[in-house]
């Protein structure tokens, strides 16, 4: 197996609206750059490619045309090329979202062109011998941001911060890694897979108006300036998964940042030194694609342009296994409930959630969640039965993987 990364800067001109709290957001600074880390792996003479993207999601024609047009460069099909986004609040508009019915146009086509760019020029010569190992490790540095109670009504902890310690929701405060290193232990690529809103920037005053990857580009600077490989950071299940210390200002960045860019500084040493355990010395790449129909709510207004006047859409479920690790691509904001609950079914060792991955198709939530109410269930087009469904088709689609 061979690896090459794959990186580009998206940042969005500043005056661009920014996406995440309305479009009322102009970006007055940058913070830091926006960018898309990824790799490319080549396997017994086919190509794999992964890409995450600084971005909040990806509307369903932008994730089709870069997959298309990647799939055509690397001579493969849309299943080989999974993306995937952080979910940072501080970029531009590049998906659709019911309550501002708006996309930045000019933002995805930026985007396009800088992945196909990207993506077109690597060369034979990019790509070097490589051996995945994984990881795992609980650092929690995340928490829900619901509270339900005993009467099952929900509060969200991020109206009223006072109720932080009553947050009683599911967490999954589980660091997925996945390291390639050299024949000689050299690391040339480190995944770094965890689920919490990059919005611990997110504040009143400038903060707030600032283009910014948030949390994840700080660690990415930790690790890369420790390890001094490439880093690409992807989301797990976030949907109600907030920074311990959420929207507090840009010194909040490091509070996220530090205790995660140690775990995977200790866990590169615990993999290596135990490679019985957490060597894929023999890993092969695999990939496939499954989708399901979501029914849309009847009873919520507006819905995103996309859907408008329809009953039905599909979504996609889309899966890249790396010898005993597969990432899952999953269509929208999952909630961490249903991220676990496809992570326990799995059958490979290790199973890493890519948020917002096929689409931007708003919330993903528990039947449950519907009882309890909450800005989750608001913004959710879909009927309830929606989370269920996503749970089987990942699953499903991991079982037949796993024993192709």
């Amino acid at each position: 197996m061979k690896i090459a990364h794959i990186q580009g800067d998206i940042s969005p001109e500043i005056g661009c609206t920014l996406a995440g709290y309305g479009p009322q957001d102009v970006a007055e600074a940058q913070h830091d750059a926006l960018m898309f880390h990824g790799f490319c792996l080549l396997d017994s003479g086919r190509k794999f490619l992964f890409l995450s993207y600084d971005l909040l999601g990806m509307a369903r024609e932008l994730v089709l045309d870069i997959r298309r047009c990647c799939a055509e460069i690397i001579g493969g099909s849309q299943a080989d090329v999974l993306l995937s986004c952080t979910h940072t609040h501080g970029g531009p508009h590049t998906r659709y979202h019911a309550k501002t019915q708006y996309l930045d146009k000019d933002a995805c086509k930026m985007v396009l062109e800088r992945t196909v760019e990207a993506v077109a020029a690597l060369e034979e010569e990019d790509f070097a011998e490589t051996i995945p190992y994984f990881y795992s490790a609980q650092v929690p540095v995340n928490t829900n941001r619901r509270y339900c109670g005993p009467e099952n009504v929900c509060r969200m902890i991020c109206d009223r911060y006072e109720l932080s310690p009553l947050a009683d929701g599911v967490l999954d405060s589980e660091v997925g890694m996945l390291f390639f290193a050299s024949p000689r232990k050299v690391l040339q690529e480190v995944v770094v897979n965890y689920a919490a809103h990059p919005l611990a920037s997110h504040a009143s005053g400038l903060s707030a108006h600032s283009i910014t990857a948030d949390y994840p580009g700080l660690l990415r600077e930790y690790l890369k300036d420790s390890l001094g490989c490439d880093i690409t950071f992807v989301s797990g299940s976030a949907g109600d998964q907030f920074p311990i210390l959420p929207e507090a200002g840009f010194v909040a960045l490091d509070t996220m940042a530090r205790p995660l860019a140690m775990a995977v500084m200790q866990g590169w040493i615990s993999a290596k030194r135990q490679p019985e355990k957490f060597c894929m010395s023999n890993a092969r790449c695999k990939s496939s694609i499954k989708s399901f129909k979501a029914h849309l709510r009847t009873d919520i207004t507006p819905r995103q342009p996309v859907t408008e006047g329809m009953k039905e859409y599909d979504l996609e479920v889309q899966l890249l296994a790396v010898g005993d690790i597969c990432l899952v691509g999953v269509p929208g904001e999952t909630v961490a409930a249903l991220g676990l609950e496809i992570k326990w079914h799995s059958p490979y060792r290790r199973t890493y959630i890519c948020y917002n991955s096929t689409d931007y198709a708003s919330y993903i939530n528990t039947a449950n969640s519907f009882v309890a109410g909450g800005y989750e269930v608001e913004s959710q087009i879909f009927d309830s039965n929606t989370g269920l469904q996503m749970v089987v088709t990942a699953v499903e689609a991991l079982q037949e993987l796993h024993e192709s």
